[in-house]
C-alpha cells in the first residue's frame, strides 16, 4: 500500500502486532487489508515498519502517519529509526559548524599525534570469526533489532528514555561532542539505543547505530571476562605465577601473580611512555627495552596503571586457549553474544564505518591562549597491546555484550562476582581495580566500569539490574562523569548513610 504526500511516496511494508505477553504478529499490508485486520487486534499494541524511497524531514513523515486513520500508536524509536536511514542529516548543528572552524582547523592533527607507526599498517581480515564487516540496510538493521533483548515499553521507561535523549544532546552541547552513541540495559534487556550527531564533522556524516567507535582502555574488561572464562573452564588459574604460562621472563616477573596483572597490582615496568613504545621504535624493541627495566614496585605493593601487564595477559590467553587472543574474543565473547560490529584496530588501520576521533587540544606549536578547536586526533594500537585497548564497537555490541553477561551466557555468577571484586593489596585495603573493571563504588550500590580514552565508557550497576553505555568520538568528553546522571534515570541506588 502506498500513498503520496509532500514528503514523497511512502510505502507500507508490513504491520507487526505486539500483545500484553510478548507475542508478536506480522501481518503483510495487501490492497487495504491491513486496516481491516488491525481493527480486529483489540487491546494489542500495533507498529507500522515503513520504508521510504524519498522523505524530505521527520516532521513531515510523522504528520503524514498522523493523518493516516490506518496507523495508530507508532513507536517514536521506530520512527526515530526511519529518520536514521532515510532522511537527510539535520544534526549538524550551530555549535558543531562551530567547532569545525575553519578548513584548516577542521583537518589538523592533534597536539598529541603520536609519530607515524613504526610498524606496517595492521588491515583486520575479514574473516574472524564472529567479526564479518558489512555495511547494513534498513532491512538488516531491523533484523539486527529484532534480534536485541529489547523490553517492552513501559510509561516509565518511555518517560527515562526520553530524558535520557535530552540530557545527551544537552550534554553533546555542552561539551562540544560530535558524535555519540547511547545504549541502556535494565534488567537484562536493551531499553535504549540510540545515536546522535556526526561520525565525520568536515564531511558531514552522521553516527548511526552501526558507526563503530574506539573502546580503547574499556577493552581491558573483555580481557578480564576471557581470563574468567579460561578460570571457569580450568584451563587458567588467577592465583598462578607468570612462570607458570610464560618462558623466558626475568626473574623478577616471575612471581607475580595472573590476578595482579588483570588488577594492575604487579609492580611491572611500563611498555609505554610519554611517546608511546618505549624507545620509539618497533613492538620487538619496546619489548626487549621493558624487560631490562627494574620493577617499579614490589608485587601487590600498590596500583600502578600500566600495559605491560595487558600485554602479558594477551600471550597468556593465547597459550591457554591455544588460538590467537583476537580469535578467542571472537569465538568466546563476539560470536556467542552477536556482535556483528566488533573488530580491532587503531587510527592507522581501514576499518570501515569507523568513527573520526576528535580533539580540542591546541597544537603543540600553538600559543597557550589560542581559542580550542575541533582538530584530528590520531593514536596508535599495535597488535601486541589490544588486550589492552584495541576494540572497536558499537553501543549496539557492547550492550548485547552487557547484557549477555548479566544472564549468564558468558559466565557464572560466582566467576562474575569475583571478576568484580576489587583486588586487595599486600596491606590489605582494596585496590580500586578488580580483574579487568575500575570499581567505582563496592558498597552499596555496586558500580564497576569499562572507561577508555577520555571518550568511551559503560558502567553497570548490579545491584540495580542497570547498565550504561556512551561511546563518543572526542577526546576529553569523558562520558564515566555523566553516566551516572543517565543512569539515575532508570532507578536511583542506595546511598551510604
Amino acid at each position: 500500500m502506498s500513498w503520496e504526500s509532500s514528503a514523497g511516496r511512502i510505502e507500507t511494508a508490513a504491520l507487526l502486532f505486539t500483545d500484553s505477553k510478548g507475542a508478536s504478529t506480522i501481518i503483510p499490508v495487501d490492497d487495504g487489508q491491513g486496516s481491516e485486520k488491525l481493527q480486529a487486534q483489540e487491546g494489542r499494541r500495533e507498529e507500522l515498519i515503513l520504508h521510504s524511497d524519498h522523505v524530505a524531514s521527520l516532521a513531515e513523515l510523522r504528520q503524514e502517519v498522523a493523518e493516516s486513520e490506518s496507523v495508530v500508536g507508532v513507536w517514536r524509536d521506530r520512527a526515530e529509526l526511519v529518520e536514521a536511514e532515510v532522511a537527510p542529516l539535520r544534526a549538524q548543528s550551530d555549535f558543531l559548524l562551530q567547532a569545525a572552524g575553519s578548513a584548516r582547523g577542521a583537518f589538523s592533527p592533534s597536539a598529541h599525534r603520536l609519530k607515524p607507526s613504526p610498524h606496517p599498517a595492521h588491515p583486520i581480515p575479514d574473516n574472524l570469526p564472529g567479526i564479518p564487516m558489512f555495511r547494513p540496510t534498513l532491512p538488516a538493521l531491523l533484523l539486527l533489532l529484532a534480534a536485541l533483548p529489547v523490553a517492552a515499553a513501559s510509561p516509565s521507561t518511555d518517560a527515562a528514555n526520553e530524558q535520557a535523549r535530552r540530557l545527551v544532546r544537552q550534554t553533546m552541547q555542552d561539551e562540544r561532542i560530535p558524535g555519540l552513541q547511547v545504549a541502556v540495559v535494565k534488567d537484562g534487556h536493551v531499553v535504549l539505543s540510540e545515536a546522535f550527531g556526526l561520525a565525520n564533522v568536515e564531511n558531514g556524516i552522521a553516527a548511526t547505530r552501526s558507526t563503530r567507535f574506539p573502546l580503547n582502555s574499556a577493552t581491558k574488561a573483555f580481557t578480564g571476562v576471557a581470563a574468567a572464562q579460561l578460570a571457569q573452564q580450568g584451563r587458567l588459574d588467577l592465583d598462578a605465577p607468570l612462570a607458570r604460562y610464560l618462558d623466558a621472563l626475568p626473574p623478577a616477573w616471575q612471581s607475580v601473580r595472573v590476578r595482579q596483572l588483570l588488577a594492575h597490582t604487579s609492580g611491572l615496568p611500563d611498555i609505554l611512555d610519554e611517546r608511546g613504545l618505549l624507545g620509539g621504535g618497533t613492538e620487538s624493541q619496546a619489548w626487549q627495552a621493558v624487560t631490562k627495566r627494574p620493577m617499579d614496585a614490589a608485587p601487590g605493593q600498590r596500583f600502578a596503571y600500566n600495559q605491560t601487564n595487558y600485554l602479558l595477559l594477551a600471550r597468556i590467553i593465547a597459550r591457554q586457549s591455544g588460538m590467537p587472543y583476537e580469535r578467542f574474543l571472537a569465538s568466546s565473547q563476539f560470536g556467542t553474544v552477536g556482535m556483528d560490529r566488533t573488530t580491532f584496530g587503531d587510527s592507522y588501520d581501514l576499518v570501515p564505518d569507523a568513527a573520526t576521533m576528535y580533539s580540542l587540544a591546541p597544537r603543540a606549536t600553538e600559543a597557550a591562549d589560542t581559542p580550542t578547536r575541533l582538530s584530528h586526533w590520531f593514536y596508535d594500537v599495535p597488535p601486541s597491546l589490544w588486550a589492552g585497548g584495541g576494540i572497536l564497537t558499537t553501543a549496539d555490541d557492547t550492550a548485547r555484550w552487557l547484557a549477555a553477561l548479566a544472564d549468564g551466557r558468558l559466565l557464572g555468577e560466582p566467576a562474575r562476582t569475583r571478576m568484580w571484586t576489587a583486588e586487595p593489596l599486600a596491606d590489605g585495603r582494596a585496590g580500586p581495580w578488580a580483574a579487568g573493571w575500575p570499581v567505582l563504588q563496592a558498597v552499596p550500590d555496586r558500580q564497576v566500569a569499562g572507561i577508555g580514552g577520555a571518550r568511551s565508557a559503560f558502567i553497570v550497576y548490579p545491584d540495580r539490574g542497570v547498565a550504561v553505555v556512551v561511546l563518543t568520538n572526542l577526546v576529553g568528553a569523558n562520558p564515566q562523569r555523566f553516566i551516572p546522571r543517565i543512569a539515575d534515570l532508570y532507578g536511583r541506588g542506595e546511598t551510604v548513610p
